[in-house]
């Protein structure tokens, strides 16, 4: 046996590790959109929008980097004009008193906006909201993106959604889902600037990278899956065979090497 042969085999074992080893760092931390939190789990009212009409949400991020709203939108017939808005304000502190009569949003003063988006409404799903909202087969999230915010955690955030190119007529709206009483307790529903004691169901996520990711999903398997002393007997006993198996691959590779040379 040719020993270039023997050598160029051990090489060929080793490269695609190294490879994937590198490749697999660079996904590692690479950059990716990790959940937040939502502001409640289900809905029990469908909201419609469209011309001057528009529902504001305040909430609190968990997490820094926000960078994408996801909500439950759906158009009323196909290829509407326009698009929906969605501007995210910093209130500022004290901007949400504790009694106010009647309950409205904050003044302009004491609310900065942060960042603008917007998505085209007749990429919207047709039809009705509770059709595509969560729980459902066709449940449907359509995400808004941002640049991210850097520093949004525990900072209260406004977000508005409005529809101006829209008429409020029937078949010239949007609709959303929202949840009523309100339990989320970080933040008021408001329409047309109007406290409404509800929740308009939305999805925070924060652009972070692959690895943070990770480690939230995991944190939230173990909170939901505790691992308990020895359940993880079968998945730490077939790493450590693939690694004896790898290892007893090269030198049997170089033990042939040496006999050949030997010989």
């Amino acid at each position: 046996m040719n020993s270039r042969w023997l050598t160029a085999a051990a090489l060929g074992a080793c490269i695609p590790i190294f490879a994937g080893g590198f490749a697999a760092r660079y996904w590692w931390q690479s950059p990716s959109v990790v959940a937040d939190h939502q502001t409640a789990p289900a809905a029990s009212l469908e909201m419609k929008l469209g011309g001057a009409s528009s529902l504001a949400q305040g909430l609190v991020p968990d997490r820094d980097g926000l960078a994408q709203i996801d909500l439950v939108l759906a158009a009323e017939t196909e290829g509407l004009p326009g698009v929906v808005e969605l501007t995210v304000e910093e209130l500022s502190d004290g901007a949400l008193p504790e009694a106010s009569w009647p309950a409205v949003l904050p003044a302009p003063d004491r609310r900065r906006v942060v960042r603008k988006s917007s998505v085209a409404a007749s990429a919207l799903p047709v039809g009705s909201a509770w059709r595509i909202g969560p729980g459902t087969p066709e449940e449907t999230w359509v995400p808004v993106r941002f640049e991210a915010i850097s520093a949004s955690r525990g900072r209260t955030y406004l977000v508005t959604l409005a529809y101006p190119d829209g008429t409020d007529t029937a078949g010239n709206r949007i609709s959303t889902l929202a949840k009523f009483p309100n339990r989320y307790v970080r933040g008021e529903l408001y329409v047309n600037a109007f406290q409404a004691r509800g929740t308009l169901l939305i999805r925070l996520a924060g652009e972070e990278t692959v690895a943070a990711g990770v480690r939230r999903a995991v944190t939230n398997l173990a909170r939901a899956m505790p691992v308990h002393a020895g359940s993880a007997w079968l998945p730490g006993t077939l790493a450590v065979v693939c690694g004896i198996l790898w290892v007893a691959t090269l030198w049997a590779l170089m033990g042939a090497r040496r006999k050949v040379q030997g010989v």
